[in-house]
């Protein structure tokens, strides 16, 4: 595997540095210029995306968020999951 991953490597390293055909220099120069000088360190935290919305199970045992179906425990039908 690790035979495997250094020739990955040095094929990605070769396609970075070819020269693009409709643009002045190579991925790698694109990527030095425009890219690197706008990276920011990453948060400390992780990012955790969450949305919260009150509900109630339909009739049809079936709760709609964006227009999707989720489908709760029976038990719960008419109260709120």
């Amino acid at each position: 595997m690790a035979e495997l991953n250094a020739v990955i490597a040095e094929a990605v390293a070769q396609l970075n540095g070819r020269s693009l055909q409709k643009l002045d220099g190579s991925r790698r120069s694109c990527f030095e210029t425009l890219d690197r000088p706008a990276l920011q360190p990453r948060p400390r935290e992780r990012y955790v995306y969450a949305r919260w919305q009150q509900t109630r199970v339909n009739l049809d045992y079936h709760v709609e968020l964006e227009r999707c179906y989720y489908s709760p425990p029976g038990s719960s039908t008419g109260r709120k999951p």
